[in-house]
């Protein structure tokens, strides 16, 4: 937990729910990889990383230069536009 990130239950679970404006991040998402429409339909979440002290296999593998425990993709979720 920290730096605004949520974090886990007891159980692992978790819930995160955020809103953001689709003009800020249209622009965004142009300025920094050229992409003029944001397409929701076509997009997806991936959330990364474990904690410090997480134990993972000797298997797990990163980036040269980063820690795998930062990399390792643990969740995926589609993007739903929602009405206003």
């Amino acid at each position: 937990q920290g730096a605004g990130y949520p974090s886990a239950d007891a159980q692992g679970g978790l819930s995160y729910r955020s809103t953001e404006s689709v003009k800020a991040l249209g622009k965004a998402l142009d300025k920094r990889y050229d992409i003029e429409r944001i397409d929701p339909e076509r997009r997806v979440v991936y959330l990364h990383g474990v904690a410090e002290d997480a134990k993972l296999p000797e298997s797990v593998r990163s980036l040269p230069g980063v820690p795998a425990r930062v990399t390792l993709p643990v969740a995926c979720a589609n993007l739903v536009p929602v009405p206003n």
